[in-house]
C-alpha cells in the first residue's frame, strides 16, 4: 500500500528542520504540512522592516531561534514578532527617558564659579615670602663663584646653610666620612677647575676635613670649606665641641675667617672668593656660628664674588723671556700644574718648538705635554730618571711656568743651583691667570721666534 508519506519524496527529510529550498518546490497536494511551511515563511518577510529599527540584540535573537516543526512552528514567529515589537518600544522608551536623568548632572556647572571665588581669597591672604637669611646669602655667593656641588656628612651645626643649597642650585652629595667629602671636593676642583665646597660639623667634623684641606693646599686646588660653630653667645667658654677653628683648621688653608655679624658676611664672602680663586688657588675655611646662619639679612646686600680677571703679560716681559732663552747655551723650561689648569699645554709646546727648548715636567705633572715628544725630558721629583736632575743641574737658563718649586720638584731644594740664572715670573706665568701663550704674544713675537730658532 502506498501512503502519502511514501508518495512524497521529501517526506523523509521533514522529520527535523525543513530546508528553505524545499518551500520553493511545487507540491503535489495542499497538505497540512505545506500550509504550515507557508505560515513559517511569512514571518520572515514581516521581520525585514523591523530590522532597521530593532536593536541588534533583538534581531540576533530572532535569527538564531531554533525553527520547530508542525503547528508549533507557525505559532512561535508570531510570538517572536510581538516580543520584538515590545523590546523595541521598551528601548525607545528607555532612550527617551535617559536625557531626563542627565538633567541633574547638567545643572552642576552652574555652581562652578564658586571654587574660583574661594581660590581668590587665599591668594589675597597669602603670607609674605620669608626674609633672606645669612645661610642663603652664603649659598648664593658660592654659586656665583662657580660652586655646583657640596660634599658633606650632614650635621646640625650648619643646617641653615645646608637647607639653602637647594634654592641656590647647589647639589648636595652625602658621604660616610668628612675625610671622603674633602677629598671629593679637592678631586672635583682638580678635574674641572671649578671649586666645590666641603662641609662638616664643629670641631670633630672639621678635624676629619683637615687632611683634605691640606691636600688642596699642596695641590693648589680651589676649594671652599664650611664648618659649623657654636652659637655666638657661647663662644670663648669652652662649650661643647668648641675650638678655635680659624687658628687650628684655618692654619691648613690658604685663608680662614669667622664672621660674627650679618653685616660682615658680604665682605667675608668677597675675600673668600678672591683668596680661593686668585693668584695661586687654594682652600679657604669659613667657621660659621650656628645662630648666625638663620639670621635675616637685608635684601639689598651685595657681595663682589666675580672671578678675578686673568693677568696678561706685557710686550716687554715677553721680549725679556725670549731673549733670556735664546741667549742661553743649555736652556730648559720647567712646567707644572698651572699649565694644566690653564689648559695651555698646546701653546706651551708650540712655544718650545719655536725656540727648540726642552721641557721638564714638575713632580706629578708628567702629562703637561705628550711624553713621546722629542722635547720632553721627563718628570722631576720622586721616581724621576737620573738624567732629569742632571739636565736641570746643567741648565744655564731656566724658565719656570706654573710650578711653585716644591721640595720634590727641586730634589730637596737643591735647584736652582747657585749661580744659575732663572726667571720665575709669577705675574706672567701665574697658575691661575690662564694667560694663553698664543693670545698674549703679539704677531711680531712669533716672527722673532722663528728667526731666533734659525739662528741657534
Amino acid at each position: 500500500m502506498t501512503t502519502e508519506r511514501d508518495a512524497d519524496p521529501m517526506a523523509h527529510e521533514t522529520d527535523g528542520v525543513q530546508p528553505a529550498d524545499a518551500i520553493e518546490e511545487p507540491m503535489t497536494a495542499p497538505t497540512a504540512s505545506a500550509e504550515a511551511d507557508a505560515d513559517v515563511a511569512e514571518p520572515a518577510e514581516t521581520t525585514e522592516p523591523a530590522e532597521a529599527t530593532e536593536p541588534a540584540e533583538t534581531a540576533a535573537t530572532i535569527e538564531t531561534a531554533e525553527e520547530p516543526t508542525g503547528a508549533a512552528t507557525s505559532a512561535e514567529p508570531a510570538d517572536a514578532g510581538g516580543a520584538a515589537e515590545t523590546s523595541v518600544e521598551a528601548a525607545l522608551d528607555t532612550a527617551d527617558a535617559e536625557p531626563a536623568e542627565a538633567e541633574p548632572a547638567d545643572a552642576e556647572p552652574a555652581d562652578a564659579p564658586e571654587p574660583e571665588a574661594a581660590a581668590e581669597e587665599p591668594a589675597a591672604a597669602r603670607p609674605p615670602a620669608p626674609a633672606r637669611t645669612v645661610g642663603r646669602f652664603i649659598a648664593d655667593a658660592l654659586r656665583a663663584a662657580g660652586v655646583r656641588y657640596a660634599f658633606t656628612v650632614p650635621g646640625e651645626s650648619f643646617l641653615g646653610l645646608l637647607d639653602a643649597f637647594e634654592g641656590a642650585g647647589i647639589r648636595v652629595i652625602a658621604t660616610r666620612h668628612e675625610g671622603a667629602a674633602a677629598f671629593m671636593a679637592e678631586a672635583h676642583g682638580q678635574l674641572t677647575g671649578r671649586p666645590a665646597v666641603a662641609l662638616g660639623t664643629r670641631a670633630v667634623g672639621g678635624a676629619n676635613l683637615a687632611i683634605g684641606i691640606h691636600t688642596a693646599r699642596q695641590d693648589s686646588t680651589p676649594m671652599f670649606v664650611a664648618v659649623g660653630q657654636v652659637e655666638r653667645a657661647l663662644l670663648g667658654r669652652e662649650s661643647f665641641q668648641e675650638i678655635d677653628q680659624v687658628a687650628t683648621l684655618g692654619g691648613l688653608a690658604k685663608w680662614a675667617a669667622e664672621p660674627h655679624a650679618a653685616a660682615e658676611i658680604a665682605d667675608t664672602m668677597a675675600e673668600a672668593v678672591r683668596q680661593a680663586l686668585g693668584g695661586r688657588p687654594g682652600p679657604v675655611l669659613l667657621s660659621l656660628p650656628e645662630d648666625l646662619l638663620d639670621e635675616p639679612i637685608p635684601d639689598d646686600t651685595r657681595s663682589d664674588t666675580a672671578r678675578p680677571p686673568a693677568l696678561r703679560a706685557t710686550d716687554d716681559e715677553i721680549r725679556a723671556v725670549i731673549e733670556f732663552l735664546a741667549s742661553a747655551q743649555r736652556p730648559a723650561i720647567l712646567a707644572g700644574g698651572g699649565v694644566l689648569r690653564a689648559r695651555t699645554s698646546t701653546e706651551l709646546l708650540r712655544f718650545a718648538e719655536l725656540l727648540q727648548v726642552p721641557i721638564i715636567a714638575a713632580w706629578r705633572r708628567a702629562d703637561v705635554i705628550s711624553n713621546d715628544h722629542s722635547l720632553y725630558l721627563g718628570m722631576a721629583g720622586y721616581g724621576a730618571a737620573p738624567t732629569v736632575q742632571a739636565r736641570l743641574d746643567a741648565a744655564d737658563a731656566l724658565v719656570v711656568i706654573g710650578s711653585r718649586l716644591n721640595e720634590a720638584t727641586t730634589f730637596g731644594y737643591a735647584m736652582p743651583r747657585d749661580g744659575l740664572i732663572s726667571v720665575k715670573r709669577q705675574r706672567m706665568w701665574s697658575p691661575f691667570s690662564a694667560a694663553r701663550f698664543a693670545s698674549t704674544l703679539p704677531p711680531y713675537v712669533f716672527t722673532n721666534f722663528a728667526s731666533l730658532s734659525r739662528s741657534q
